[in-house]
């Protein structure tokens, strides 16, 4: 009878063993997921170009944009390219890992973006190039 006794604490003894190990490899898992999505730097890159022609010049111009409030006020509000006469070639939107992390920490009260720009190059009219 003795013996009888003890087992169902022993099955019991058993099962929480085995149910801490897979909780220590929960938690290790859930650690290691959490290093890599925080070393990994995450980006989302929109990009808008016009089919023909080439850009002015290679490097891209631009600066930090901020929405504030749900979009209510936008900082800069026009970011000027006053220097791209002919148009612009291409304009790029990104966004971060940590520009995602302040808009999720701040509710989206800040919400900013990287906007780049490249200026559009003359084109080729009838063999010549076309007068600025």
């Amino acid at each position: 009878m003795f013996h009888n006794d003890l087992s169902p604490l022993r099955e019991e003894r058993a099962m929480n063993a085995s149910t801490t190990s897979m909780t220590r490899v929960s938690r290790g898992f859930a650690i290691v997921a959490v290093i890599i999505a925080v070393l990994l730097p995450g980006c989302a890159n929109y990009q808008a170009r016009v089919a023909d022609g080439k850009p002015l010049e290679p490097e891209y111009q631009g600066g930090m944009m901020s929405a504030y409030a749900w979009g209510s006020w936008v900082s800069p509000e026009i970011m000027s390219a006053e220097e791209c006469k002919r148009g612009m070639y291409d304009v790029v939107v990104e966004s971060n890992y940590l520009y995602s992390l302040a808009s999720v920490v701040t509710l989206g009260l800040w919400m900013p973006v990287d906007v780049s720009y490249r200026c559009k190059a003359p084109g080729l009219q009838g063999g010549g190039v076309v007068p600025p």
